[in-house]
């Protein structure tokens, strides 16, 4: 069986890591016959460092464009796989070439929930394009996975899926570098020290990091000597300002301390030292963070919206992220209840351990093999009577 594997879209983010967890175990569990290639732009080559010798690299040209790469993938993907014999495209993503001979496996790894937040034109009309490709891609792929089955519902009722319709779960997992332990010691401590609770998230307003500074506002008197520390690349800088604004408002702007991006083998530390994990965000399909921080041992507090309490079980705490209060109360219990927070560190260690990329090559390898064994699905299926728009 060969695969080819769409990187195109790995420029940065859950898309890069995801590359990078799963191509290793993908490998290295195969079969003697299989193998992969891994599509992508020259520079993006770093993706399979490391992966066994059936796993390798096949560079193309595209352009950095958003929307246009997305149309030339529906080109490059069936050329390149008619060109290389290969028996599955895949695609980890929720969207793939709609006209291709070679039969296409979707991974669907964005909720479209997502879309709600939008506040600008520009946005709207991405995620009205971005949610007419995920319906057409889902009616023309072989075989389509999810990463929780809350986003196999949304996808359901939002396309009107005939109930018969499988959408197996494959989560992802949790790399083995985030674990309990003490590191290299507190990164706090070249920032001046003291106690911080972590936010960790790219900087969208779907995750909510306004409705985080508003709940730390409450308890700032209470606790002087904490902090909220940002973790996260700023892909919505004027949602970003607002923040900022916002912060300095209610008067904690300078206990709001923006880290940026951080090297992934550097935000275990980051984690461990913490007071706890607080993960506001209105919408998610899976939520890599709340994971991470619990392998480390750190109490998490999570949104009870979307994914979260699928993914989390009873690891974490919840809130509703849309009372600032609500989370405030929270974060207090963290800080003044020590064994709230010591039980709360410890079923979260015990949820983690039931996540691995190890798992999830195991599942994604039968997804390929009952797709190289079955017939292509019609296009007529599934049955999608309507979509709802914007």
């Amino acid at each position: 069986m060969k695969v080819l594997i769409n990187a195109i879209h790995a420029k940065s983010g859950g898309g890069v890591t995801y590359m990078r967890r799963i191509l290793h175990p993908l490998g290295t569990l195969a079969g003697p016959d299989d193998s992969f290639e891994v599509l992508g732009r020259p520079e993006q080559s770093v993706l399979v460092e490391g992966a066994p010798p059936n796993v390798t690299f096949l560079p193309v040209r595209c352009p950095r464009i958003k929307g246009v790469d997305a149309l030339l993938e529906q080109w490059l993907l069936p050329f390149h796989a008619s060109m290389r014999r290969a028996d599955i495209i895949f695609c980890p993503q929720n969207y793939g070439p709609v006209l291709s001979r070679v039969p296409v496996v979707l991974l669907l790894r964005t909720s479209l929930a997502v879309r709600h937040t939008a506040n600008s034109l520009f946005q709207r009309a991405f995620w009205q394009m971005y949610l007419l490709a995920t319906g057409a891609s889902i009616r023309r792929a072989a075989r389509v996975a999810v990463v929780s089955e809350t986003l196999a519902d949304e996808m359901r009722g939002l396309f009107r899926l005939s109930p018969s319709f499988e959408m197996p779960v494959i989560p992802h997992g949790i790399h083995p570098v985030f674990c309990p332990g003490p590191g290299s010691g507190n990164p706090m401590s070249a920032r001046g020290g003291g106690r911080y609770f972590l936010f960790v998230s790219d900087l969208l307003r779907h995750k909510n990091l306004h409705g985080l500074v508003e709940a730390f506002a409450e308890i700032a008197a209470d606790a002087a000597d904490c902090k909220v520390v940002v973790i996260g690349r700023e892909l919505d800088p004027e949602y970003v300002e607002e923040v900022h604004r916002e912060a300095a408002r209610l008067g904690v702007a300078e206990r709001v301390d923006w880290v940026g991006p951080v090297e992934q083998d550097r935000l275990p530390d980051w984690y461990r030292h913490s007071v706890g994990l607080v993960y506001p965000s209105f919408a998610e399909s899976f939520g890599r963070p709340p994971l991470e921080a619990m392998a480390c041992g750190v109490p998490v507090i999570v949104s009870r919206s979307g994914a979260m309490p699928e993914i989390c079980g009873d690891g974490a705490d919840y809130f509703d992220p849309s009372h600032p209060r609500e989370i405030a109360g929270q974060m207090r219990s963290l800080l003044q209840q020590p064994g709230f927070a010591e039980n709360l560190a410890r079923r979260g260690l015990e949820r983690a351990r039931e996540f691995s990329w190890q798992k999830c090559a195991a599942l994604l390898l039968e997804v390929f093999r009952a797709t190289a064994r079955g017939p292509r699905r019609p296009a007529s299926e599934p049955q999608t009577h309507g979509v709802t728009t914007l």
